[in-house]
């Protein structure tokens, strides 16, 4: 939260400086601008590798006009993205904003003034995110086929979120596993939001799975659900799995990830008949795995070992 409002006031305060401009800023998707952005923090011969995007909500007057700066959650396009690299052999952390004016892609604090903007390093992981992501009109798509966003969306139908950060966890997310790239979009009660309550969605950046509101509440409730259970634990060949009753009917994929982040799929169903399940681990060698179900919604994961 602190990085963004940095990020937020200083873009913001070069584009309010040069006001003549605001109407020439148009939205742009993240990779739209990402080439310009390696060159900005020094181009190939830097190495960058780009760790995260970030995007927050404010609303700039301009002239006559209030330029909108946060993410457009129907479009997944924003008047100004922030990214960020991991760059050099020293692994030195680069940063820069980007605006698209007049269609093409500048550094606005290289255009109107120089801008400092403090990142702490320790607050951020320093994961490389693939180079094809979930993004733009992908994630828009992603957001508007979940049900709770879509109920969310109903209820508030002018909310735009306020902080939107496509990162990556040293540690499993709500089943994702640990150096999965995901999008965090955030709708909160922040000047400029147009919020009317907090909200939430996780989008896993390769899948495209969404996470939103009571869901992501009801994944972390799960795993410590006493009804959800995997026995015997450790697993030799064949163990019963427990799922929640309300899974009942609907398709069901069941996988194990290896601490290295390897998933294997260890049963799929189309429709679940009943909430005790069989799952056979003979295919994987002995260690210490995530269990995963999940359902196009919903997620639960388990700590599982095996031995042989």
């Amino acid at each position: 939260m602190r990085i963004l409002l940095l990020i937020v006031v200083a873009c913001a305060s070069t584009l309010i400086a040069s006001a003549q401009l605001g109407s020439l800023v148009s939205p742009f998707a993240p990779t739209d601008c990402l080439s310009s952005a390696k060159t900005a923090v020094g181009g190939t011969s830097n190495n960058p590798r780009l760790i995260a995007i970030l995007n927050a909500n404010a609303t700039i007057p301009v002239q006559s006009d209030n330029v909108v700066t946060g993410m457009d959650a129907s479009s997944g396009k924003a008047r100004i993205w922030y990214y960020l690299f991991i760059a050099s052999a020293q692994d030195t952390l680069a940063g820069v904003p980007m605006i698209k004016l007049v269609g093409a892609c500048q550094d606005p604090s290289a255009l109107f003034g120089n801008v400092n903007v403090n990142i702490p390093i320790e607050e951020l992981p320093k994961i490389p995110l693939p180079s094809i992501f979930v993004e733009g009109a992908s994630l828009a798509t992603s957001l508007g086929g979940n049900s709770e966003y879509q109920r969310y969306r109903t209820a508030n139908p002018d909310s735009q979120p306020s902080l939107t950060i496509l990162t990556s966890s040293d540690i499993e997310v709500l089943g994702f596993p640990a150096a999965t790239p995901f999008w965090f979009v955030n709708w909160s009660i922040v000047a400029g939001s147009g919020s009317q309550q907090p909200f939430s969605c996780l989008v896993h950046a390769v899948t495209g799975q969404t996470l939103c509101g009571d869901q992501i509440i009801a994944t972390v409730a799960e795993v410590n659900d006493p009804s959800v259970y995997l026995a015997p634990n450790p697993v030799r060949d064949n163990a019963l799995l427990n799922l929640p009753l309300s899974w009942m009917g609907r398709q069901v994929t069941i996988e194990a990830v290896s601490t290295s982040g390897t998933v294997i799929e260890l049963l799929s169903i189309n429709q679940l008949p009943t909430p005790v399940t069989t799952i056979n681990s003979s295919m994987l060698s002995s260690g210490a795995y995530t269990l995963r179900a999940r359902t196009a919604t919903e997620v639960v994961v388990l700590p599982m070992s095996v031995i042989r």
